[in-house]
């Protein structure tokens, strides 16, 4: 199960890698979008050819691989942020901030401010692409279009939540 987990993660890595956005060196952007829409349109054809209960499976296996990520995802980020806690309050009641030099002091000033606002951007992100106005509209359109895929990813979804 974790080799899956490490290959699906892989897997991800690489799409986003090859779909990020970078500077255009030597035409290689080019030529990984062309890639990236080749890839996308072989699968969308066999996509479509499927009968609606292969459209079903598909949905729940994107839905349950979601909410497995996502589920990691934030049990891990709530995992090392305790630590995190747990670590910097022992080190507070040791004394050891206390010994922190005022260069050091600037420098987590600078670290601090810098990790507020990439969070604050993060949480923006966030908030500007998940409007619930905007959630319902594309869950209403693909239902209307795609009745079995949205049915399968809620049922994978919520198989994934409850294992």
């Amino acid at each position: 199960m974790m080799n899956l987990r490490k290959l699906c993660l892989c897997l991800i890595f690489a799409s986003v890698c090859l779909v990020a956005r970078a500077d255009d060196v030597g035409g290689i952007k080019e030529e990984i979008s062309d890639a990236v829409e080749d890839a996308y349109e072989d699968a969308k054809n066999l996509y479509d050819k499927l009968p609606e209960t292969g459209k079903f499976a598909v949905g729940a296996g994107a839905g349950f691989f979601g909410s497995r990520v996502a589920v990691s995802s934030a049990v891990t980020g709530v995992k090392v942020a305790g630590a995190a806690f747990v670590v910097s309050e022992a080190l507070n009641y040791a004394g050891f901030f206390d010994k922190i030099s005022d260069d050091n002091k600037a420098f987590i000033g600078k670290a601090k401010n810098s990790a507020m606002k990439s969070v604050n951007n993060v949480r923006q992100s966030v908030r500007n692409r998940l409007v619930p106005s905007g959630i319902k509209a594309t869950v209403e359109g693909a239902f209307t279009t795609e009745k079995m895929a949205t049915i399968g990813v809620a049922a994978g979804a919520f198989a994934g939540f409850m294992i």
